[in-house]
C-alpha cells in the first residue's frame, strides 16, 4: 500500500487537505505534515529556506518509519517535495508537484516588486506603502514573524536539482493560477525525466478546495498508474 504525504502550501496547515485525505482512505495511508511555522508546528528558526524544511520533512519520514511514499506538494509544499525527490530517497515511489513555483522565474512586475520591498524597509516609507509593496503573503509573514523566511523561499531556485529526480512525476496546475503560473509547469515538465502534466482548466491555485472532486481523480488515475 501507498503512504500519501501532503505538504500544504503557504499560510495553510492541514485544515485544508483533511477533506482530501479522507477521500484516499482507506485505499491508501495518508499523512498530513504541517510545517514548521503553520498550524500547530512551532517554526525552529527565523531564517529557514527550502533546503530547511525538506531535512525537516526527510527526517520525519524517516522517524515515522514511512514506506512506498507518495510526496503530494502543493505550492510551497511543492517547493520543498521537489527537492527531496531530487536526492532519490529509497523510500519515494511517486511525486505529485501541484501548483509548485520550483523554478524561480520572476516576471519584471515581480522583479520591481520586491526591489522596492527591499528598499523599502531600509529608506523611511510610510507603513502604508510598505504594506502595499509587500503584498498579502508577505504581510501576513511579517505578522507571524516568518518574513525572513518568506523572502528565503520565494527566491529560492531549484532548476539544477529537476533532472536529478528519478521517480514518475504528476505535474497539476491550474490554467489560471497566478501564484504559479502554467509556464513554470511547461518548464518543470521538460527538466523532470518523467514527469506528464494535466492543466485543469478554469482552475487556480487551490484546485483542491475549488474543485476537489476533479482533483480527486486526476491524483488517483496517477497513483493507479503507479501499481
Amino acid at each position: 500500500m501507498f503512504t500519501l504525504v501532503f505538504l500544504h502550501g503557504w499560510g495553510h496547515s492541514r485544515a485544508q487537505w483533511e477533506k482530501m485525505a479522507e477521500m484516499f482512505s482507506p485505499a491508501y495511508k495518508t499523512v498530513i505534515y504541517e510545517l514548521p511555522g503553520f498550524g500547530n508546528e512551532p517554526a525552529l528558526g527565523e531564517a529557514w529556506d527550502v533546503p530547511e524544511y525538506a531535512a525537516w520533512v526527510k527526517s520525519r519520514v524517516e522517524k515515522d518509519g514511512l514506506t512506498d511514499v507518495i510526496l503530494v506538494g502543493h505550492s510551497f509544499g511543492g517547493r520543498i517535495s521537489s527537492l527531496i525527490a531530487s536526492g532519490c530517497p529509497p523510500w519515494l515511489k511517486g511525486l505529485v508537484l501541484y501548483g509548485a513555483p520550483c523554478l524561480y522565474r520572476p516576471s519584471i512586475k515581480i522583479q520591481l516588486k520586491n526591489f522596492l520591498g527591499h528598499w523599502g524597509g531600509k529608506l523611511p516609507f510610510p507603513e502604508s506603502f510598505r504594506k502595499k509593496i509587500r503584498g498579502i503573503e508577505e504581510n501576513d509573514a511579517t505578522q507571524t514573524g516568518l518574513r525572513a523566511i518568506w523572502r528565503n523561499i520565494v527566491a529560492f531556485d531549484a532548476t539544477a536539482q529537476m533532472p536529478r529526480i528519478a521517480v514518475p512525476t504528476l505535474l497539476v496546475w491550474g490554467e489560471l493560477d497566478i501564484e504559479a503560473p502554467v509556464r513554470i509547469a511547461r518548464e518543470l515538465e521538460t527538466l523532470i525525466p518523467h514527469a506528464t502534466l494535466t492543466v485543469i482548466p478554469n482552475g487556480g491555485h487551490s484546485v483542491h478546495l475549488e474543485q476537489p472532486i476533479l482533483f480527486y481523480g486526476i491524483l488517483k488515475r496517477f497513483f493507479e498508474s503507479l501499481t
